[in-house]
């Protein structure tokens, strides 16, 4: 709470250890955030991206260092190998929430009675919505409509896309 953090991570059903892919995922970026939470400089470990605020950096820093954990945890241990998993999280520093997506969990705002999709998901049903013909009743039968097409420890490197919202002061409980 202190850090203003929260990360959720959903290992993928059906795949080798996705309870341990979440952990390792967590753990990691939970550290990460607690080490870059203060007014010191520190030392970027996989550097910093120009065109991001400092809290972008840091959410999607911490993103990939949980990924680096999950990939090499498989790497070291041959019953993970296959293992992964999704994450969503979130920074909020006074009205500015700044948060990302990796796979399809998901972040709403709830907005005017409403709730609005923040995060997209990193799937084939995403990249098969745009394509002619495909239907919702099509879309809900694809073979491929439960595949991801990025998740936490997959591969050593990942593509975070962070994103800002802003909300009112009494509306964060």
């Amino acid at each position: 709470e202190e850090l203003g953090f929260v990360a959720i991570a959903d290992g993928m059903g059906g795949h080798q250890a996705g309870e341990v892919a979440s952990y390792l995922a967590l753990e990691a970026m939970l550290t990460f955030m607690r080490k870059s939470a203060g007014p010191d400089d520190f030392v970027w470990p996989l550097g910093e991206e120009p065109g991001l605020s400092r809290d972008a950096n840091r959410l999607a820093t911490a993103i990939r260092l949980g990924n680096r954990s999950v990939f090499k945890g498989a790497e070291a241990t041959p019953q993970y190998l296959g293992m992964g998993t999704t994450v969503v999280g979130l920074l909020v520093d006074g009205t500015r929430v700044t948060y990302a997506g990796v796979g399809d969990s998901r972040l709403y705002a709830f907005e005017n009675g409403a709730l609005r999709q923040l995060t997209t998901d990193d799937s084939w049903m995403v990249l098969l919505a745009n394509e002619p013909g495909m239907t919702p009743e099509v879309l809900r039968h694809h073979p491929m409509r439960n595949v991801l097409t990025n998740v936490v420890g997959a591969k050593l490197e990942l593509a975070v896309e962070v994103g800002h919202a802003w909300v009112a002061l009494g509306s964060l409980k």
